[in-house]
């Protein structure tokens, strides 16, 4: 059952609440005023609170604030209930962190759906959370844990065997030891590089002043990424590129991160010899770069939803990766104005375009 606190000092409003909720199956907890509304909050931490705003006694705004300031209680949805209509009070609350209002007088309906919202949206967070949580638990142990144990149980054969090795089992072995050092080696890049794009992204104006000094042609990038995703891979990818070639501002670096990495989830979501398309387009303000595979799609949900560690399906399609990679051109494109759409229908394609914006000649 779903608890939530009642901080009003009217006693007839609050009872009037209480009796709505409780008919509507929640434990309800009530406050006449915000400084026994913080005691109760904290000991009980309710699913949401509901508050007055003006309040002879430490009012709603001193209850948020002090609510706001503490991790146990920093995201516990809140709700103002207030007589004023006023805007300026609608914002100041909303601005210290309110989820949403009520005016009184208000209809049981009314409150009860706005209610229910927020619980909803709650738990919608806290789901994605948990997913994330999970996905974290089981990445970190495969990502770095396995190409590890590869290393060390190889390396121990060596050390106590090598006299009883030929050439060729010696060979292998350091190949496995390459290999598995590679993958570390990728994992731990893709950390530094979405680190980076958090940095770049936190500190704008102080990173854009030499950034925006580089400039880039993409089409050579773009080739050079497809050789390099395309290596160990058995996938045809069409190359569109026109003649009218343009000069991007953006470090030659994030440019080739943000290609590799677009690529690179093209190919991980496409099955073997399924084609993959690559186009450009150079519009009066914008060089357009279009990445399109037709593998097994997403839905607008799992778009929503991409943010680090997270990985659609990871549990049945078992692919290597972090959740990283495109998180990190997120945030590049944010960085450097750019503006990322994705498109996908599940079973039939994804496409992610990136428009940047183009070096106008001085």
């Amino acid at each position: 059952m779903d608890k939530i606190l009642v901080v009003e000092d009217s006693s007839e409003v609050l009872n009037n609440i209480v009796n709505i909720l409780n008919l509507s199956n929640y434990n309800v907890f009530s406050a006449e005023n915000g400084l026994s509304g913080l005691e109760i909050a904290q000991e009980q931490n309710p699913d949401l609170i509901i508050s007055d705003i003006m309040m002879p006694e430490y009012d709603g705004y001193y209850l948020l604030n002090e609510l706001r300031k503490d991790p146990k209680t920093i995201n516990i949805p809140f709700i103002f209930l207030t007589a004023k209509v006023d805007r300026v009070d609608v914002r100041k609350g909303m601005g210290r962190g309110a989820d949403d209002y009520v005016t009184k007088p208000f209809r049981a309906k009314e409150l009860l759906e706005t209610i229910k919202s927020r619980m909803e949206k709650k738990r919608r967070q806290e789901n994605f959370l948990q997913e994330i949580y999970h996905n974290i638990s089981c990445y970190i142990p495969h990502e770095l844990r396995t190409p590890l144990v590869s290393i060390f149980g190889y390396t121990d054969m060596l050390i106590d065997d090598l006299e009883l090795m030929n050439k060729t089992q010696i060979i292998e072995m350091l190949e496995s030891i390459k290999k598995s050092g590679h993958r570390l080696h990728k994992t731990l890049e893709k950390f530094i590089q979405y680190s980076e794009s958090e940095i770049l992204v936190r500190d704008k104006k102080n990173f854009l002043e030499y950034t925006s000094k580089s400039t880039v042609s993409p089409s050579w990038v773009i080739k050079n990424a497809i050789i390099e995703k395309t290596k160990n891979y058995n996938h045809e990818i069409n190359f569109l590129c026109k003649d009218d070639d343009a000069e991007i501002s953006i470090y030659l670096n994030h440019f080739r991160i943000i290609c590799e990495e677009l690529i690179e989830n093209a190919i991980k979501f496409s099955k073997n010899n399924q084609k993959i398309e690559i186009s450009t387009k150079l519009e009066p303000n914008n060089y357009t770069i279009e990445i399109k595979n037709y593998g097994r799609g997403m839905t607008k949900e799992e778009i929503s939803r991409i943010s680090p560690f997270y990985q659609h399906n990871r549990s049945k399609f078992e692919q290597n990766g972090n959740g990283l990679g495109l998180v990190t051109v997120k945030k590049l494109v944010e960085f450097y104005d750019a503006r990322m759409f994705i498109e996908s229908e599940p079973k039939k394609f994804t496409s992610v375009k990136i428009a940047f914006p183009i070096k106008i000649a001085a």
